[in-house]
């Protein structure tokens, strides 16, 4: 996991680096910091920050900050994730020379029979079926009836 976090913490700070994003010198953490730390929280601790802080402050050396303070920092960098994302998915989606693709679907119920009529979600019969197993009517995604 140590190296997973190196990993990302390099690929961010390079990232954040060619993007001309700096940070205040008087801040414990930098960007890359905050970051990678949030995306750790998602990846290993199931959404949870404050162990993610814990981790990193332990095993990668991190000075961390109170929770707020995290949030804040964690906010401010919004937009600057969106970009980053969107640009490794581009160069991703660029590297993949066969362009193959593979969709896994199936249906999601959204409400059950009695609340099918008030159901503003999905309208039309297209969207209403017959679950087997549970021997009900739902609305939800499209079902294939045999």
């Amino acid at each position: 996991m140590t190296d997973k976090a190196l990993a990302i913490y390099c690929l961010l700070d390079d990232m954040f680096q060619i993007m001309g994003l700096k940070t205040d010198a008087h801040c414990k953490l930098n960007e890359a910091e905050v970051a990678t730390t949030a995306l750790m929280a998602a990846l290993f601790f199931y959404g949870n920050q404050a162990t993610a802080c814990d981790y990193m402050q332990r095993h990668m050396g991190c000075r961390m900050i109170d929770k707020s303070g995290f949030n804040h920092r964690l906010h401010r960098l919004e937009a600057t994730l969106l970009l980053v994302f969107q640009a490794m998915g581009l160069a991703l989606k660029e590297l993949n020379a066969s362009a193959r693709y593979i969709i896994d679907s199936f249906p999601v119920s959204v409400c059950r029979n009695c609340r099918i009529p008030v159901c503003k979600l999905l309208t039309g019969k297209a969207y209403h079926g017959y679950n087997e197993a549970k021997e009900e009517y739902r609305a939800g995604g499209p079902v294939l009836r045999l």
